[in-house]
């Protein structure tokens, strides 16, 4: 995801992906990690890290990317605030950037999906739940699509059978993609949810196991389907 390119860096760094990302992750904070530099020293390798990424997820705050920056953007404002006098504002600004952050959290942060409805469709859910019991070998090698890959990465060897939509932005062309569908070899069971083929490369990668004469297609249900490795191939 990354560049040598001092140029690139500087425009990657003052994009507007990044600077948003800034943004967001200081103003919850009221920009008081910057009155204790010294302390928020140890954060920016994490911050140029997600900002110097050219896979803009990294600068997603729904996803797991800035969690090593948490401990040094608080820990910096907790001696920000020790270096205010005033003890009644002290303790007016503790208030307010709790409840600010409680509120932030809620409503940007991924805690705002948990208050989300969502249709699930339990028959659908009963099937791969079943599926993910008759295949739950540690030692088997699987691969399944996106959605369905909770319920069977649990194991030593899990392939996604399909690839990351943010290929365009790490650099990655369409024929790059292409040359890897059939990564999916070196699975012995593959789950599909049909539902998640959307598009002219993931239609490529389906057609490929398809027509893949050493897998059969062994179980179809509900938009589910399990295709196995021959015996002996």
């Amino acid at each position: 995801y990354y560049t040598l390119s001092f140029s690139e860096n500087l425009r990657r760094f003052f994009s507007k992906s990044s600077l948003d990302y800034l943004k967001n992750i200081f103003s919850p904070l009221f920009f008081l990690p910057f009155l204790s530099p010294t302390n928020l020293i140890f954060g920016i390798s994490e911050v140029l890290k997600n900002t110097l990424s050219s896979n803009a997820n990294m600068r997603n705050l729904y996803f797991h990317y800035s969690s090593a920056l948490l401990p040094s953007l608080f820990v910096s404002s907790i001696f920000a605030v020790s270096k205010i006098r005033s003890y009644n504002f002290k303790k007016i600004l503790l208030f307010v950037l709790v409840f600010y952050n409680l509120a932030l959290t809620f409503k940007k942060g991924p805690f705002s999906y948990f208050f989300k409805k969502y249709k699930i469709d339990s028959q659908r859910l009963a099937v791969v739940k079943q599926l993910s019991k008759k295949y739950s070998d540690y030692n088997l090698v699987l691969s399944s699509t996106g959605q369905l890959a909770p319920f069977f990465a649990g194991r030593r060897v899990f392939i996604h059978f399909l690839f990351d939509p943010a290929y365009p932005q790490v650099g990655l062309s369409k024929s790059d993609i292409i040359k890897r569908a059939k990564k999916y070899r070196l699975a012995e069971v593959v789950v599909i949810g049909t539902w998640e083929i959307q598009g002219e490369l993931a239609e490529y990668y389906y057609n490929k196991l398809k027509q893949d004469k050493d897998y059969k297609l062994v179980f179809e249900k509900l938009g589910v389907e399990v295709y196995e490795r021959r015996v002996g191939r």
